[in-house]
């Protein structure tokens, strides 16, 4: 049986909730069925070292503003060479680009990957709605996402199929002792660890945990905020803690390939962000077994049951998140059970063969209907 070529593109190959997710997918999809090929708009980034070290080819078009359609030439030429049976596109600018030069190159099929409630702007979502008519499937991390596309008209219903996020599961939290952890990155033994994992990017209410540290700070709580993740957003941040009066309870571990060694060390994880699609750190805090705070927010409730395995908070309110934070500070009994019921949602609902199988099973379809 011949394979199904499935060329991926992508804005870029930097660590991110995406790009990790298509490293994810691609290594676990049956290659015996299936030919990948990965085209970055931008730079390759961390994340293309991944991708091609489990053999899966990596095109880098370097696309900046000044070149964009030189970048969207070389593009079409890709893909007239290669001659995709279906393209794959994640994230907006390569999803536009995508979409156009998918149909000038004559690739038969086009899915358009949707992961944000938000897209960025009303101009954006008048040219994924104007571009609709070029998909010929919508792939959407979460029942929110594809209803706000639904009701934001960049889409519509009968294109659409819902496929969660999943992790590899064997790989979850597989780290040595927490005291000792906890040594290496200098954080003291009785410190209630509250972990964050994240691009720094305003949009993940960053500045409302320092506001929920800061009311647990003045009432004598000794807790330690770590954020995981980089961005340029860092000195801003910095400087607010500072204005805050927190700088000595917020560590930035900044970017990190051993997000598992922090989970491991952490005594509650939470997300204070005001979007989201469906956020791979808060689903593999859960598998970890953390107790999560999360906001009320895009795909986050789909996941987290109130008071079942996580707790929810309205999203841009520091006190809300203060007040859950100091409840499972007092309550070991709560967190061990938020801890389990979240591993045990995860490792049935969340397991990367089954967002694979869905993907795969997707493609299947579109190809054989191509075929007719």
């Amino acid at each position: 049986m011949k394979r199904i070529k499935i060329a991926h593109l992508i804005t870029d190959l930097d660590i991110g909730g995406a790009e990790l997710m298509l490293l994810k997918v691609l290594r676990n999809s049956d290659r015996k069925l299936y030919d990948h090929f990965v085209i970055s708009l931008k730079s390759k980034g961390k994340v293309a070292k991944g991708i091609e070290d489990i053999g899966v080819w990596v095109i880098n078009l370097d696309v900046k503003w000044y070149n964009f359609p030189l970048g969207l030439i070389k593009l079409c030429a890709i893909l007239k060479k290669e001659k995709p049976a279906i393209l794959h596109n994640y994230l907006f600018h390569a999803d536009l680009a995508g979409r156009i030069c998918g149909r000038i190159s004559g690739v038969p099929a086009i899915v358009s990957s949707l992961r944000s409630v938000d897209v960025g702007s009303g101009f954006r979502e008048i040219l994924l709605r104007t571009t609709d008519g070029l998909v010929d499937a919508v792939t959407a991390v979460s029942k929110k996402v594809a209803q706000e596309h639904i009701n934001k008209r960049t889409t519509k219903e009968a294109k659409v199929r819902i496929i969660y996020n999943g992790l590899e599961l064997d790989n979850s939290n597989k780290s040595g002792r927490k005291d000792e952890l906890r040594g290496k990155e200098g954080i003291a033994p009785g410190e209630f660890l509250i972990l964050s994992v994240g691009n720094l990017r305003p949009v993940k209410g960053y500045s409302f945990i320092f506001d929920a540290v800061k009311v647990l700070q003045e009432k004598g709580k000794d807790v330690k905020l770590v954020i995981v993740g980089g961005g340029d957003y860092k000195k801003a941040l910095e400087a607010e803690i500072t204005h805050k009066g927190v700088s000595g309870k917020v560590m930035f571990a900044g970017e990190r390939e051993d997000v598992s060694n922090f989970l491991s060390m952490a005594d509650a994880f939470v997300m204070a962000s005001l979007w989201e699609g469906m956020p791979n750190a808060l689903l593999e805090a859960m598998a970890a077994g953390l107790p999560v705070i999360a906001t009320r927010v895009g795909g986050i409730p789909e996941v987290v049951c109130d008071n079942k395995n996580g707790i929810l908070v309205e999203p841009k309110d520091g006190k809300a998140l203060a007040e859950a934070i100091e409840r499972i500070m007092k309550n070991e009994v709560l967190r061990k059970r938020l801890g389990e019921n979240a591993k045990s949602y995860i490792k049935e609902n969340f397991d990367i063969k089954r967002t694979v199988a869905e993907t795969e099973k997707l493609y299947k379809e579109i190809a054989s209907l191509r075929s007719q």
